[in-house]
């Protein structure tokens, strides 16, 4: 039978190309080509989302984003599309 403690497998984690980085609070996120629907989240080094946004079916490739409002650190970029997770860092200063 199935093993009540197995751990179910995990989506491959992949890159995300952000530039400039470091930057003042406005970069460019690179999405990987053949993205579907889904959401974008950046997160600070607390775990606070500080900006959200969803993905259509035929996303951009390239996603604009100004964090002027969040101060200067490290941020934490996540994109979850279907079962693909893409990940990056971004620092503010």
């Amino acid at each position: 039978g199935a093993n009540p403690y197995s751990v179910p497998p995990i989506a491959a984690i992949q890159s995300l190309s952000i530039f400039p980085n470091p930057n003042e609070g406005n970069f460019v996120l690179k999405l990987p080509s053949g993205c579907s629907a889904g959401n974008i989240s950046i997160t600070n080094l607390l775990g606070q989302v500080v900006e959200q946004r969803q993905l259509d079916a035929a996303p951009a490739l390239e996603q604009k984003f100004e964090l002027s409002g969040a101060g200067p650190g490290t941020y934490f970029v996540t994109v979850n599309t279907g079962g693909e997770v893409y990940r990056g860092k971004v620092v503010v200063w």
